[in-house]
């Protein structure tokens, strides 16, 4: 992550992480990020939201991205869009974007082949 964020930086997009720390172990079990553009004041992305997998289920990728996006709230007042997108099969993340209020405004189609 902190080499993503040097990258982004490098390009002066404006990073927010917020992140989930199991106390008894001190471990990070969740990380959420946005990225705004600083040529696009009134938008940015959310990109990565993960929850290690003995954590999940316990609402932590929702409780994140809130903690993330009351965050952003805060330090970018013109903020107005927040952009995500999220693969047709992940339909615990899809519940949780529709619980934020997003909705869906496109569909894009990507094809893999191994090479």
């Amino acid at each position: 992550m902190r080499q993503t964020e040097d990258g982004l930086a490098a390009t002066r997009t404006h990073t927010y992480l917020a992140g989930a720390v199991h106390t008894p172990s001190g471990r990070l079990v969740g990380l959420t990020m946005l990225a705004r553009p600083h040529t696009v004041p009134d938008q940015c992305s959310q990109w990565i939201t993960i929850v290690a997998p003995p954590h999940r289920g316990h609402r932590l990728g929702l409780l994140l991205k809130l903690a993330n996006l009351a965050h952003i709230r805060a330090h970018e007042p013109q903020l107005r869009t927040v952009d995500t997108w999220t693969a047709a099969t992940n339909h615990h993340m899809r519940r949780i974007n529709q619980q934020l209020g997003f909705q869906p405004v496109d569909r894009w189609v990507v094809w893999q082949a191994q090479v």
